[in-house]
Order: structure tokens, then C-alpha cells, then sequence
């Protein structure tokens, strides 16, 4: 019992540690350089910007650019809303370590994207995404 017991703190401790790399989705603090950051362009707009670290995938970072955008809709209530403008703002780096015996160079993509949503009271006609069904879909 003991033996299982262990086995499974330390397949936890493995999945929380692997887990845990991946860019959380949160607001953007004053030190860290991952997560989201909005701001207002006008009573209906808004600008997100979504960055990842190097364990994000590009999808997942647009998809939590979404999400804000959709959380933004809702808390200003609106129900609808259309991207209007996205930009890749990807950004690469590499890595050198070195031994006696190796040397290792390695590229790193950290993921970000940056959007600007208009929110609609109405249904628009295309292209559109519904705000509390997007959050229900894709909350995390």
C-alpha cells in the first residue's frame, strides 16, 4: 500500500511539474512578459495582446487571446464580437550551453499574438464569434 501510495505522489509531482511549464493563461504582470495585456480603443474596441513562453503552442496563445477577447465582451456587456486586425508578434531566441565534451544551441519560439476586437449588442452578419459560448468552449 505504501509502495502505491509513493507511485502515485510521484506520477502527480511528474504531471504537475510538465504541466506546469505551458504559459498559464493570466493577466500579464508588472515583472512577467507572458500572459495577456488589454487596453481600450474606443467604447466597443479593444486591443489584447497574448504571449506565451516556450512550452505555449502558437494555437493555444491565439486561442487565450480569444478568450480574453471573449471575457471583455461579456464584462461590458456585449455578446458578439468580430476580430479586426491580428498580428503574429512571435518572437525567437536562441540558447548556448556548453561542456568540456558538448555544445548545445538551441532556437526557441515564445508565441504571442495581439488582436483588435470590435464587441457587437447585435448579431453581426460574418465573421463573428459569440462571447459566452466561446468562454464556455475554451475556459480553463
Amino acid at each position: 500500500m505504501k509502495k502505491m501510495i509513493v507511485s502515485f505522489a510521484i506520477a502527480l509531482s511528474i504531471f504537475q511539474f510538465l504541466g506546469g511549464c505551458a504559459t498559464r493563461y493570466q493577466s500579464m504582470g508588472f515583472y512577467s512578459k507572458e500572459g495577456y495585456n488589454d487596453f481600450r480603443l474606443a467604447k466597443d474596441k479593444f486591443s489584447i495582446t497574448f504571449r506565451g513562453n516556450s512550452y505555449t503552442t502558437e494555437e493555444d496563445a491565439y486561442k487565450f487571446a480569444l478568450l480574453r477577447a471573449s471575457e471583455l465582451t461579456v464584462q461590458n456587456n456585449y455578446q458578439y464580437f468580430v476580430v479586426l486586425e491580428e498580428k503574429d508578434i512571435s518572437t525567437a531566441s536562441k540558447s548556448y550551453s556548453s561542456s568540456e565534451y558538448l555544445e548545445v544551441v538551441s532556437d526557441k519560439v515564445l508565441p504571442g499574438v495581439s488582436i483588435i476586437i470590435k464587441c457587437f449588442e447585435e448579431e453581426p452578419k460574418k465573421d463573428y464569434i459569440e462571447a459566452k459560448e466561446f468562454i464556455a468552449y475554451n475556459a480553463y
